[in-house]
């Protein structure tokens, strides 16, 4: 059926309608006349020409005007067919007749030629360049490819059969190759082929000239579109090696990081090895210098120096290890002085002679003549030797020998201050070096694997922290096996002078001040220590807190001879304790369970009831960032593990007699009360809070007590209140009524004579969970435990942090 919206046809067999318009062949969607031949073929006359459609294949045939056919444009409904077969269509330019049967289908044999290009605008000849290169090599009709630069991606073609027969009624299809089998086509008469942006490659354009159903012979052009630079071959061999390079550096600086995290992680085990071991160190320390000062016999003398001075001597070991730790993180400061090396020497060969005597290894030491005094940070310099003499005997089997040899020497070549030097070097006569190993020697945590074997293996650090103390002296060290003997030779080179030395480098004071004298520990501050049995402590209470059970019963037991003591196993037992018993002092440990240390201090400072008490605390954590933190947070002492009993008994006395002096300022006059006739002048802050407390008072028991009620009652603003009590009491009004009444209703808790529900009532409390609540935080416990405990709880504390009471207490 014949519609002014294509042909509507209808399937019997499938009882399927289906609708050719333009998208399927027709030329035109209106159709003006609709005939069927004797063949089965449908022809049909559109507003643009006559359109066959095979009535088997539905293939469409289209006719044009340069077919002898007069004109395109047909009229509707002017159409017939004759009884012989002849069809006839009204056009607007006569009547067209003819029979399908005379209608010859004459087939293409030629091959569509390309007559001419445009790229970007630009007629293309042989002379054309795009990007430094010809476009076409030969004449376009003769070529088979083009080649274009990355910017000349857009082109056209214009193509031309050599036949200007009917030239109107012929159309071309192409296609690029690489895209897929899908073709595009012109309109009829149209001949030419465009292409926009096409990205960089090689492409090959297939071209067909197509007329009355039949398609002549495909031609193939190649199209090269040449990549930007950047995207050459040479470019993207250039980014593959640089990504498997930087594949590489990422591997390796993966194995490096794994390596330094590996590093760390060991460093971190044996430094909290460290900080466990101080707190037994302490349990030695203390109790020899105790036994020191009481010793009569001098046998016995000596041998408790000789225990302290290796207990230091562990001390000093431990040391080690948080000073890799500092110099990593860049902490570590030298202080240099100028010091004699020769007695210096000595010194540490002494505190080793009894060793080697042992060990059966003969100890020797060589120096030249006129030795120079040499800058040097002694309590540095000092980890370096010792290090090198214990390798040393550790490796040098009996009967053997170790030699200490001092020298000077001079490198004219060399750059930077070790032109001039002091050489030390210590030998020995052990196994000697693996070849191999001579560069590795000094990394952190290398074993050898061979050659230096002992059975005390140790543990790679101290090499290493040799070498970094080294540097810090502007030196060098190196290790190597001696030629003369089977053994190894370990090297140190000091620059002479201080020339290279900062000013801020260099120590004040005589170089004897500086010395590290092994075996020689100054006398600590004398405490008088009373004899066992004979106590007699004060009414001053300290609280120890401590998870060392021994450290904490060694503290209660020297402390008991001048004071109350209590003890707590962690931070969380002793904040309580303390909001219970309310200490003179707490001395407390820094790594606890439940509650560290700098927690505890945290909560006992931002708590009124006990922010006046002083906190020594005492740590094997000896870095300066967590010795700030403690002092930041409020501690009043820090001592660091392992510490002397005697500093801490001076440092508790200081601390009880700082109170008592600065409670005297406040309060002595207090004491004279009866004695002196005092003048009643108060000032307006005392008139305030008597105002204030009146106010209190009067309401404590009613709920609706809050800051704007109390300012009314004043007479102030409440903005003006808040300020002139935030300067008197350090507290906000509505804390400062809240401190008030659950201070009375401790009180009332304590007599036990009412119930828990009636004192929250009691006291202003409408919620006795509100209630319950505020009493935690305030006293540390639930109203229930603070009405069952026996101890004095904190009913004579001030309600502030500044002195102000409540009136019935003056």
């Amino acid at each position: 059926m014949a519609t002014r919206n294509g042909l509507l046809c209808y399937d019997v067999t499938r009882n399927q309608y289906s609708v050719m318009m333009t998208g399927q062949g027709l030329l035109d969607d209106v159709i003006c006349g609709l005939v069927k031949d004797g063949h089965g073929d449908l022809w049909c006359s559109t507003m643009r020409g006559i359109s066959r459609i095979d009535g088997h294949t539905k293939e469409v045939v289209n006719y044009y005007a340069g077919d002898d056919w007069q004109g395109n444009v047909y009229l509707e409904g002017r159409y017939t067919q004759a009884t012989d077969g002849s069809i006839y269509f009204g056009s607007g330019k006569g009547i067209v007749c003819f029979h399908p049967d005379s209608i010859r289908k004459v087939r293409m044999e030629r091959t569509p030629v390309i007559t001419g290009m445009q790229v970007n605008g630009r007629l293309v000849n042989r002379q054309t360049l795009s990007g430094k290169h010809p476009v076409v090599s030969e004449d376009l009709v003769r070529a088979t490819g083009v080649h274009l630069s990355y910017s000349d991606n857009s082109f056209a073609f214009w193509v031309s059969m050599m036949d200007y027969r009917n030239a109107e009624s012929i159309f071309y299809e192409y296609r690029l190759e690489e895209f897929g089998d899908t073709w595009s086509r012109t309109l009829p008469g149209e001949s030419r082929i465009q292409y926009h942006h096409l990205p960089p490659g090689d492409y090959t354009l297939l071209l067909r000239a197509c007329e009355n159903g039949f398609c002549s012979p495909v031609r193939a052009m190649k199209v090269h579109i040449a990549p930007p630079w950047y995207f050459s071959p040479f470019a993207r061999i250039l980014y593959t090696l640089f990504i498997i390079g930087a594949c590489c550096l990422w591997y390796i600086a993966v194995q490096r990081k794994r390596r330094e995290e590996v590093g760390e992680m060991k460093l971190r085990f044996f430094i909290n090895i460290a900080h466990e071991i101080r707190s037994p160190l302490t349990l030695i320390v203390s109790p020899v210098e105790d036994l020191l000062k009481k010793a009569s016999d001098a046998e016995m003398h000596k041998s408790l120096l000789l225990i302290r001075y290796n207990a230091n001597r562990i001390l000093e070991l431990l040391n080690q290890l948080l000073d890799v730790r500092r110099i990593d993180k860049g902490q570590m400061r030298l202080h240099f002085a100028e010091i004699d090396i020769r007695h210096f020497v000595n010194e540490l060969l002494d505190a080793f002679s009894g060793q080697a005597r042992q060990q059966g290894i003969t100890l020797q030491v060589e120096f030249a003549d006129d030795l120079p005094l040499v800058w040097v940070d002694p309590d540095n310099f000092d980890k370096v030797l010792v290090n090198l003499l214990m390798n040393a005997l550790k490796y040098t089997p009996q009967p053997g020998t170790v030699c200490v040899s001092v020298k000077t020497g001079s490198a004219p070549d060399a750059a930077g201050p070790l032109r001039d030097y002091l050489e030390i070097a210590v030998e020995d006569t052990g196994k000697g070096l693996n070849e191999r190993e001579l560069k590795k020697i000094f990394e952190r945590f290398y074993q050898s694997e061979s050659g230096r074997v002992s059975a005390r293996q140790g543990f790679g650090i101290g090499l290493n922290l040799c070498q970094a103390l080294v540097k810090l002296h502007y030196g060098v060290i190196f290790a190597e096996n001696r030629k003369d003997v089977q053994g190894s030779r370990f090297v140190v080179r000091l620059p002479l002078g201080n020339k290279h030395l900062k000013k801020e480098e260099m120590a004040d004071g005589k170089p004897e001040e500086h010395l590290s004298l092994h075996g020689r520990v100054e006398e600590p501050a004398y405490f008088p220590v009373q004899e066992k049995g004979k106590r007699n402590p004060t009414h001053y209470r300290v609280l120890v807190i401590d998870d060392d059970e021994a450290l904490r019963n060694f503290l209660q037991e020297s402390l008991s001879v001048h004071y109350r003591v209590d003890v707590a196993a962690d931070g969380m037992e002793g904040w309580q304790k303390a909001l219970a018993t309310l200490p003179d002092v707490v001395v407390s440990d820094v790594m606890m369970p439940e509650m560290d240390g700098f927690q505890l201090l945290k909560e006992l400072k931002k708590n009124p009831n006990t922010n006046h008490i002083p906190v020594v605390l005492l740590t094997s954590k000896t870095e300066l960032a967590s010795r700030m933190e403690g002092l930041e947070q409020g501690a009043d002492g820090y001592l660091n593990k392992p510490f002397s009993q005697d500093e801490l008994n001076v440092l508790i006395a200081n601390l009880i007699s700082n109170r008592l002096r600065l409670k005297g300022k406040y309060s002595g006059s207090q004491e004279q009360e009866g004695k002196v006739k005092s003048l009643k002048v108060k000032n307006t802050d005392e008139i305030l809070m008597e105002r204030v407390m009146t106010v209190i008072d009067q309401n404590l028991g009613n709920p609706m007590l809050s800051v704007e009620l109390l300012a009314k009652e004043v007479g102030m603003s409440r903005t003006q209140l808040h300020r002139r009590m935030k300067d008197i009491t350090g507290l906000a009004v509505s804390d400062f009524i809240r401190n008030i009444r659950l201070r009375q209703a401790a009180r009332l808790l304590k007599e036990k004579r009412l119930m828990i529900t009636q004192v929250a009532y009691a006291v202003g409390f409408s919620s006795q969970t509100h209630f319950s609540t505020m009493f935690r935080r305030q006293y540390g416990m639930t109203p229930t435990e603070y009405a069952e405990t026996g101890e004095k709880a904190s009913e004579d504390t001030e309600v502030t942090g500044t002195g102000t009471k409540h009136p019935d207490e003056a």
